[in-house]
């Protein structure tokens, strides 16, 4: 992928220098406001027309003078709408401003008159059409508004309003979908239509509760530097599909197009971007927020303080990295602020577009060849539908990627006929290897010679069609008379098949004519037709025949179409069948495990009188089996195997008497312990409030560490035990310690409230049951907190060893506390006499004292003394600390210098740099012991001094 960033001439145009306050760009209409008031527009298509239009602000205020702060683009880059610091609103019609002359362009200028200042502050817009748009306010509503009537003021109503009036950042309804999504600072709505053949607007829509609702407060810490003033959220969309949205710490995108059924989580699949993941080798940016952030079909643009990033959204990496450099020309200095991302989606002729813009300058950032980075990924993630879709391709690629679909429709999906279609497009292997794939597919027990000879068949006519077309007729000649030949052979096959069986079936017609049934079962095993013997038996219901001749033939298709009939006629020994075939795949006889279990309901709905003991669940003893061995052998088991058993399990409840489901619900719970993280929590869950398997829905909830909920069913159905292990389950981290601890206390005292309302006051066990809930609770409740919970008629008699236990630990606590106290006191008064001994310390320099490291005269030039004595010049020190492997402080000396000009530093600065110089003396600190591992260097003429 190639990007450009080049910079927009607009020098013609006076006053834009710390002015510009926003740019759209829409169908190739360049629309950018200075905050004066005048709006530029430009036709890309004709650049050197430049087109204004000057909106009439309040300039003679007292305190402030009127100034446009942003600006909202309509689709067909027609209608402008504008908002100012006054909380005013315009509109603003630009094809009709393009017509008409100087003098009469203030009527294209239309005040909205219907927007109350106080209670309306517009955060996002968008667009519905050319006339009508939905915004989202400050105070928390989503407001409809109406231009299509200009003689009139716009009509504006109010659609809906956020709990405790939060505000409302960004807005996409998408229209394909008809589902809309809102964004809040810390939380995204999502409205999804109820019936995918009538799409709702965006008004009925928000007339009901939204489908999903998903909370990303943990991604709003802002970093230790970022300041919350510093941050503001962003939210930009793509084709009204595809939307991200900032948060202090991240960015979370995803597409709201999905019109499946309302079960599909559409905001559970939404990626997050963490601000340090787009940090490159050399960069490091986690202190700068994100200012802004656009969507391409694949990546995202991020704008965080002047440096551009470019993440690719399929695997989150960054693609690009580059700090725009502003244009001195332009501005007058090296820096300048920049302000946002614009880009224009509906430019259909060259594609999308995209720009930058700061207060100064406007760049446009130029993507080429944005294909060739994702074509790769999207074949590893199995899109091969999408990758074939991307523009730009070379044959190469597109040959590449044909192939790579046609070895997963064969190898994974067993679809050899759309394997065959994909293989004949791709030139990335021979005909021969192609062709060997489809010979030896039969010879896995997958499929039959009929359905791999038709796939090979389809592969081979496409060829020679290609071949047909090509231009270069002298080297194809060969390879076209041998395709050719292959082409009529199997045809030939094909039809010597057909003969076969219609005289195959004359035979059997003969034999059955004659009632020879012997004859015709040793006719038929004499030419190994198996499908019809287990037809004939099955019609017999002679289940064991049809088993025994089953389990000899050994093929899936068979077991498949017979698995039904099979099951539910002798359940006991088909499983024990299938367990000896090879090759199944168990999610084709869910069809028949389902059907069978429906019967077992109906027969198992009551326990009848006659019967003491429940029949056996033959389907799902089967799929348990194979779930055990399949994950004993280290095989991938598909997810809907485990929805499937543990719906089986879960819904069998009817079927067992109170006592033994209690039993069964505890199986249930070790086999969800067993296989955490293979089944879908959430349709678990939903199936056990469904069928009122409490157990079972308290140790999901627990897992969801949704513990309150939790506890409350365990106490509305006196499951109290469990509740207490839910209780005490909660972790107390540092991190969320307060937080926690405040939860595990009230989750004890629900708890509390319910085993002390549930026992009588006169009950000789109050006392025993208040010891239990102390010591149970993990000194989470202390007797105080029972003390409100008890019965007015429970006597103080059996609550006065707790109550004389806790009164004994107060005064412990609060004897520690005093000591603690008297420590603290004492300290404070050794901490003050040191600071009144250290004002009067002093070092005194003796006339003729060298610095420590060069040995000259100490006063010659500007020098620090230490506490221990030693003393260096201030340029001394410098060279040390910087050659030392001290590198905070290195750190901290190379920022000071980093901006240094004329070796001149600011009076604020040298204070600070004497503060990192003064830190520590260099031979009494780390930084001389750190030296030990240094070479020597050894003077040989001092040394030979030394010699006696």
């Amino acid at each position: 992928m190639d990007v450009h960033i080049e910079h927009v001439q607009l020098e013609s145009i006076k006053g834009i220098k710390n002015n510009i306050c926003s740019l759209k760009v829409a169908v190739n209409l360049f629309v950018f406001t200075l905050r004066n008031g005048n709006v530029y527009y430009i036709d890309l298509d004709k650049p050197s027309t430049i087109n204004n239009v000057k909106i009439p602000l309040v300039e003679n205020t007292e305190t402030s003078k009127e100034r446009i702060i942003t600006t909202w683009l309509n689709t067909k880059g027609t209608e402008l709408f504008v908002k100012t610091n006054f909380a005013n609103y315009y509109l603003i019609d630009l094809k009709e401003a393009t017509i008409q002359k100087e003098n009469n362009k203030q009527k294209c200028i239309y005040i909205v008159k219907n927007l109350p200042k106080r209670d309306c502050d517009i955060k996002y817009v968008q667009w519905l059409d050319g006339n009508k748009l939905i915004c989202g306010t400050a105070n928390g509503k989503i407001l409809s508004i109406d231009f299509t009537n200009r003689s009139k003021n716009p009509a504006v109503h109010t659609c809906w309003t956020s709990n405790k009036n939060k505000p409302i950042l960004g807005l996409l309804y998408c229209e394909k979908s008809g589902n809309l999504l809102v964004a809040l600072r810390h939380r995204l709505l999502l409205w999804k239509q109820d019936s995918p053949d009538i799409t709702e607007s965006v008004v009925d829509l928000l007339k009901r509760e939204p489908k999903e609702n998903e909370d990303f407060k943990f991604l709003n810490q802002t970093s230790k530097t970022a300041s919350t003033s510093e941050f503001r959220t962003t939210f930009s969309s793509l084709n009204n599909s595809i939307f991200a949205w900032t948060t202090s710490s991240a960015v979370v995108y995803g597409d709201i197009s999905s019109n499946n059924s309302s079960s599909e989580k559409i905001l559970n699949n939404a990626k997050i971007l963490f601000n340090n993941e787009m940090n490159s080798s050399t960069n490091n940016l986690d202190d700068l927020p994100v200012k802004d952030v656009v969507l391409t079909d694949y990546h995202m643009i991020i704008l965080r303080g002047s440096t551009l990033t470019i993440v690719n959204q399929l695997d989150n990496k960054i693609a690009f990295q580059e700090n725009i450099k502003s244009s001195s020309d332009m501005t007058g200095s090296n820096t300048e602020q920049f302000l946002g991302l614009t880009v224009d989606n509906y430019n259909t002729s060259e594609g999308l577009t995209f720009w930058c813009f700061s207060s100064n300058n406007v760049y446009e950032i130029i993507i080429n060849k944005e294909s060739r980075a994702v074509w790769d990924l999207l074949c590893c993630q199995k899109s091969f539908d999408k990758a074939l879709s991307l523009q730009g391709l070379d044959d190469w690629i597109r040959s590449s990627i044909y192939f790579r679909k046609g070895v997963y429709m064969f190898e994974d999906q067993n679809d050899i006929s759309t394997a065959a279609k994909c293989f004949a497009e791709s030139d990335s292997t021979t005909i021969g290897e192609v062709a060997l794939r489809f010979m030896d597919y039969n010879k896995d027990s997958v499929g039959d010679a009929d359905e791999s000879l038709a796939a090979l068949q389809k592969y081979l006519i496409i060829k020679m069609e290609q071949l047909n077309k090509s231009k270069d007729e002298t080297d194809n000649k060969v390879t076209t008379t041998l395709l050719s030949n292959w082409i009529i052979w199997n045809f030939m096959r094909q039809a010597n098949d057909i003969d076969e069986r219609i005289s195959l079936n004359a035979v059997y017609e003969i034999i059955t004519n004659q009632n020879r049934t012997y004859d015709l079962l040793f006719f038929a095993n004499l030419i190994n037709d198996y499908e019809y013997m287990i037809s004939y038996w099955i019609k017999q219901e002679n289940w064991y025949e049809s088993l025994k001749i089953l389990l000899k033939y050994q093929n899936p298709s068979t077991v498949y179409k017979y698995s039904t009939i099979l099951l539910v006629s002798s359940p006991d020994a088909t499983i024990n069948t299938w367990m000896k075939i090879r090759n199944l795949n168990v999610v084709n006889l869910l069809p028949a495990v389902l059907t069978f279990f429906t019967n077992f309901k109906k027969n198992n709905s009551t326990v009848s009188h006659e019967r003491s003991t429940v029949l056996k669940n033959y389907a799902l003893i089967y799929l348990l089996n194979y779930i055990e061995e399949n994950s004993m052998s280290s095989g991938k088991t598909p997810p809907i195997l485990f929805n499937t058993s543990i719906y089986m399990m879960i819904s069998s409840k009817e079927c067992y008497n109170t006592t033994n489901f209690g039993i069964e619900e505890s199986k249930i719970i070790t086999f969800l312990k067993d296989y955490e993280g293979s089944y879908d929590i959430n349709f678990i869950l939903q199936l056990s409030m469904k069928f009122k398997c409490h157990r079972v829905a308290m140790y999901l909830l627990s897992n969801l560490k949704l513990y309150e909920e939790a506890v409350s069913i365990g106490l509305k159905n006196d499951i109290v035990d469990e509740a207490k292990e839910i209780a005490n389950k909660i972790d107390v981290t540092q991190e969320t310690e307060l937080d926690q601890e405040k939860l595990k206390k009230r989750l004890w005292l629900k708890i509390a409230d319910h085993t002390l309302s549930n026992t009588s006051p006169d009950s000789l066990d109050i006392k025993q049951i208040i010891n239990s809930l102390l010591l149970e609770s993990n000194n989470v409740l202390e007797i105080k907190d029972l003390l409100i919970l008890c019965n007015k008629a429970t006597t103080i008699a059996n609550l006065k060893d707790e109550l004389i236990k806790s009164l004994e630990n107060h005064n412990e606590r609060m004897n520690v506390i005093s000591k603690d106290i008297k420590r603290s006191i004492l300290l404070k008064d050794r901490i003050k006499n040191e600071i009144k001994n250290f004002d009067k310390k002093y070092n005194v320099i003796e006339s003729g004292n060298s610095c420590n490291s060069c040995d000259e005269f100490l006063q010659s030039r500007k020098f620090i003394i230490f506490p221990c004595n030693h003393c260096y010049h201030k340029d001394c020190i410098m060279k040390l600390i910087l050659n030392s492997s001290d590198y905070n402080l290195i750190s901290e000396i190379q920022k000071l210098t980093k901006n240094v000009k004329n070796d001149h530093l600011d009076k604020t600065t040298e204070i600070e740099l004497e503060k990192v110089l003064s830190t520590k003396c260099y031979l009494c600190s780390d930084m001389n012991i750190n030296s030990i591992d240094d070479a020597l260097t050894i003077d040989e003429t001092e040394m030979n001094k030394w010699n006696i």
